[in-house]
């Protein structure tokens, strides 16, 4: 009876104290602790469609498309994105991009390479800019590697924040303002490469889309297209999949009015929302007109990109859907190379548990979005294999080529993991199994770096130069390649 009124005497005391920081909290920031949600952002796109637009035109009558499609991953996707890059610059590929797609950790690489925009290919030889670009990527990937979630923890002690969703984004969002965004906005940001930065419209139940430039919406024209044209499956298809409206990007156009993300909106808020996963995080909420000219408001309630489609490259593929029913097109080629970080689960390894807690293990969160979309996923490659087929036959090019961070066989140990693995097997098990957190482990980062670097120059051999080469594409041999520049 004593033992068990000592340990009464215990409980009560320790919830005295918690009972007494709880009011002290509640003293010291009054009403904040349950304050709600707030509205982030009161979008006012223009009325009518601005230059960029033009411009836009003007880029998409070019006849090659050549995209990179950055995918979700936290910091993992950000320092692996960075050091692709890299590695694609080093082949002469940067200077050919025509669009950058991202999701989540990949746009924070997408975002810093037009905020901080490069001038390399400006460059009169391919020395200079090959110098140009070892210089650019130094610190370009050090901010990959910051612990963006540590700066939000500590932001988020604030007692208007930790208690509400959206004001955590806040929290992230100034994080990235701080380190390499420096509150510039969607205005500040030049026209090429076209960035597409995606979120999830919790509304809408499809990809949201942030752009520099403008984008179409609504289904294609189908009277766009010459009498010969029209009847070519190829571009039945393609007016099949845009008539679908799960499959249109929503975006701040609408079929009567084409317009560009606002100018003033901050790139921060667009890759905020493309990261934000609640309920840690977001939803990210904006305030918009319902219409073309003024009208109601209406709240938009953004996500993580990544529930519906983590690779980033639904976006480009609606892009060169768009391109195949505009009118008479032009298109010659398109190639997307997709730097892909992210998870991977092996059914063997997952059913040989006994224990399967997702609470207490962050990387099996990634299953309850990630079943649906392998279906989806499986759907999405007979599609586009049948199209690539009927462009085949009209003799459009059309290849994706993709760089998946768990596929790199490393054999060589980077001085930061010494004494934290044990062997090259060791090496290769770690890469799947690096969090997706928004703070990198100086280890875990030099392997993705390697890792980057390795499947860039192996993918890139002879062959597949020789064949880039036809399509009309400057591409570099690697170091290993008998192919002369």
């Amino acid at each position: 009876m004593g033992h068990f009124t000592q340990n009464w005497c215990d409980f009560t005391l320790r919830a005295a104290i918690v009972a007494g920081l709880i009011m002290l909290a509640l003293l010291a920031g009054g009403c904040a602790l349950v304050m709600p949600d707030r509205i982030h952002y009161v979008a006012k796109p223009p009325d009518q469609s601005m230059a960029r637009c033009d411009i836009d035109d003007q880029a998409e009558a070019t006849d090659r498309i050549l995209g990179i499609a950055l995918s979700g991953g936290g910091s993992r996707a950000a320092v692996f994105g960075a050091s692709t890059l890299e590695a694609l610059s080093e082949h002469g590929v940067l200077g050919q991009v025509s669009h950058i797609s991202s999701v989540s950790g990949g746009s924070l690489v997408g975002s810093y390479f037009l905020a901080h925009p490069p001038a390399c290919e400006e460059t009169a030889t391919r020395e200079a800019r090959q110098a140009c670009w070892q210089s650019y990527f130094p610190d370009f990937k050090l901010k990959m590697r910051v612990s963006y979630q540590t700066g939000m923890f500590l932001r988020n002690a604030q007692p208007s924040r930790f208690s509400s969703p959206t004001r955590r984004a806040t929290s992230l969002q100034e994080e990235f303002d701080k380190h390499f965004l420096d509150g510039k906005a969607f205005g500040d940001l030049g026209l090429d490469p076209v960035l597409l930065i995606n979120a999830t419209s919790y509304d809408e139940t499809r990809r949201f889309v942030f752009s520099n430039a403008c984008l179409a919406a609504g289904p294609a024209d189908s009277s766009s297209g010459s009498n010969a044209d029209a009847g070519k499956r190829y571009r039945i298809m393609a007016e099949a999949a845009l008539a679908e409206r799960a499959l249109q990007a929503f975006t701040f156009s609408r079929p009567e009015c084409i317009r560009p993300t606002p100018g003033n909106l901050p790139v921060s808020l667009a890759v905020v929302s493309s990261a934000s996963f609640p309920p840690a995080i977001g939803p990210v909420s904006l305030e918009v007109p319902s219409g073309c000219v003024g009208g109601q408001p209406e709240w938009w309630h953004l996500g993580d990109g990544g529930i519906i489609e983590n690779a980033g490259t639904d976006s480009l593929e609606e892009v060169i859907l768009r391109r195949l029913t505009d009118g008479e097109p032009r298109l010659k080629s398109a190639l997307i190379l997709s730097v892909d970080a992210g998870a991977r689960f092996d059914p063997d390894e997952l059913k040989s548990r006994k224990n399967f807690r997702m609470y207490t293990d962050p990387g099996l969160t990634g299953l309850v979005v990630d079943s649906p979309r392998v279906r989806g996923q499986a759907y999405h490659d007979i599609f586009w294999d049948e199209l690539a087929d009927e462009l085949a036959k009209e003799g459009i090019g059309y290849e994706k080529i993709t760089f998946q961070h768990s596929q790199a066989m490393l054999d060589e140990l980077p001085g930061s993991c010494v004494g934290k693995i044990s062997s090259v097997g060791a090496i290769r098990d770690r890469l799947p199994e690096i969090p997706t957190e928004f703070g990198i482990d100086e280890c875990d980062a030099d392997l993705l770096e390697m890792a980057a670097h390795q499947l860039v120059h192996d993918t890139l051999d002879e062959e597949t130069v020789r064949r880039l080469r036809s399509e009309g594409l400057s591409i570099h041999a690697g170091q290993d390649c008998a192919l002369s520049d």
